[in-house]
Formats: structure tokens, C-alpha cells, sequence
């Protein structure tokens, strides 16, 4: 193997995956309330959330497999410089389960 070889995509694709299990082993015993909190202007966790499924939305689904995007993203307030403001928790779990 050169120096310069990749790792098989699988490799990331499984990166991927054990990223969005830590985070859900993180957030599965917050109450909704501090999930849609801001934090002294700063992004909720509930917006994060969105903003990294939106990405994978983006990414995956729309620019490779050619779907529509999401719902809860077509208005792109999960994009980079959003207010940060997630305030339905429920919607971003729907949309996570459903991406």
C-alpha cells in the first residue's frame, strides 16, 4: 500500500456512523427543554443537531441520490450563520430518523 493510499469508503461510512451513535448516546437522556435552550445567543443543541442532518441531507440525499431534500430543510435555517434556533425537538428527531 503507498503512502498516499485512502482508506475503503467503508472505513468512513462507518466513522460516520459510530459519530451519530455517540451523539444520540449524549443527547437520549436531555429533556427537550435544555435541547431548545440558546445558551447566551448561542446555537441549541436541538439547532446542531439539525445543522449536521442537514448537511448529511444535503450531501447524500440530494446532491448523490438526486431525492428532495427534507422538509424541515427547504427553508435553510439550518444553514451555517443560522439564528441557532431549533424550538420544535420532535421535528429535528423526526427528520434524523426519517434522513
Amino acid at each position: 500500500m503507498s503512502d498516499n493510499a485512502r482508506p475503503a469508503p467503508q472505513w468512513e461510512v462507518r466513522l460516520l456512523q459510530t459519530a451519530w451513535n455517540d451523539n444520540d448516546r449524549a443527547l437520549e437522556d436531555v429533556r427537550s427543554e435544555d435541547l431548545t435552550r440558546q445558551i447566551r445567543g448561542g446555537s441549541s443543541f436541538a439547532w446542531t443537531l439539525g445543522h449536521i442532518t442537514h448537511g448529511i441531507d444535503s450531501w447524500i440525499n440530494v446532491r448523490f441520490l438526486k431525492l428532495d431534500p427534507h422538509p424541515l430543510y427547504e427553508d435553510g435555517r439550518f444553514l451555517f450563520g443560522g439564528d441557532g434556533c431549533a424550538d420544535d425537538w420532535s421535528n429535528v428527531q423526526n427528520a434524523v430518523t426519517e434522513i
